[in-house]
């Protein structure tokens, strides 16, 4: 009996959150877990849950920005399309929520997917630059940054570094020799390429550089709340350490809403700092359970105004944008 590649990935990435899971409670004292969260502040936990709330509607505006060159959209279409992301790779697993973000777009917009994805791509690229930086300015301004977290930064940075190039020779190959070629690799790489589009309007990229920046520091201060949250008094930098182990964590295709990878990846920031495993799991598990909760929530709210209580404008849209089976118009 044939097993289709898309359950394969989906029984991997079951089957890498529980890996995760496994070495995540592996001698854990659940005493000590369950009295930090008896006492955990609902002020900065508000807070907390707001700040994540509001990282991700900048990073809903900034996509607008870079669709401009290829289309204009609304800010709202590209804020609700990356929360319906969010609750899509809550609820699937191997992040096949940001197939629903793109096609949410080419529902609500007439994006091409394809187009869509491109730009995701280029996005995550961006991501990691700019988490990059951060962590190149927290290795030099935070000096209680731990040695080994300093070392764990040098080999971020060949990785995106490294990813970065790969992406450039591929661009430099295709524009060289085979920006004329029709074949479907060709195509498909034409179509990544477009998402670079908003290069051409240097302000613009000011912008998207801007927002990008702009959304990851929210974001720090979103995890920093989080900490103050169960108590922690201890340096402000673990906040951010801990938003880049869990950023790099997530990339890897796991099970719906990333448990065991999110979770894992915390203790190993609270590890470097000397912290009690206990005191990680707690905050991982208040940090990933209300960011799953609001983020799901809200991705429903507005993929349900779309789909479930369309205007008559929007049936309209939706039906003559239904997608083909065969997936040609991707």
């Amino acid at each position: 009996m044939k097993v289709k590649k898309k359950n394969i990935i989906k029984i991997g990435g079951f089957l890498i959150s529980g890996v995760f899971l496994y070495f995540t409670f592996k001698e854990i004292d659940f005493k000590d877990v369950w009295a930090t969260l008896k006492n955990f502040n609902l002020y900065f936990t508000f807070w907390g849950v707001l700040l994540f709330l509001v990282a991700n509607a900048i990073r809903g505006f900034r996509w607008k920005l870079m669709l401009k060159p290829v289309k204009k959209v609304s800010v709202m279409s590209c804020i609700a399309a990356l929360f319906v992301d969010i609750l899509g790779n809550n609820i699937l697993p191997a992040r096949l929520g940001d197939l629903w973000r793109s096609v949410a777009m080419k529902h609500r917009e007439n994006v091409p997917v394809t187009t869509a994805l491109s730009s995701l791509i280029i996005e995550r690229i961006l991501d990691g630059l700019v988490i990059l930086l951060g962590a190149f300015l927290g290795r030099w301004l935070f000096k209680e940054v731990p040695e080994s977290m300093k070392e764990a930064i040098l080999y971020l940075t060949g990785g995106i570094l490294l990813a970065v190039l790969i992406f450039f020779v591929i661009y430099i190959v295709h524009e060289h020799r085979y920006k004329n070629c029709n074949s479907k690799i060709a195509k498909q790489v034409r179509k990544i390429i477009s998402a670079l589009h908003f290069l051409g309007d240097a302000k613009n990229t000011v912008y998207i550089v801007g927002l990008s920046i702009l959304s990851w520091t929210v974001e720090f201060y979103s995890y920093f709340y989080f900490l103050k949250a169960i108590g922690y008094r201890g340096p402000m930098s673990l906040a951010l350490f801990v938003m880049v182990a869990v950023n790099i964590g997530v990339s890897i295709p796991s099970g719906p809403g990333y448990f065991g990878v999110f979770e894992y990846a915390t203790l190993l920031a609270f590890y470097a700092y000397g912290l009690p495993k206990e005191l990680g799991l707690t905050y991982a598990f208040i940090t990933h359970a209300l960011r799953y909760i609001f983020g799901s929530l809200v991705g429903f709210i507005l993929g349900s105004k779309w789909y479930l209580f369309p205007s008559k404008e929007e049936e309209e849209v939706l039906e003559e944008l239904q997608l083909p089976e065969n997936g040609n118009d991707f």
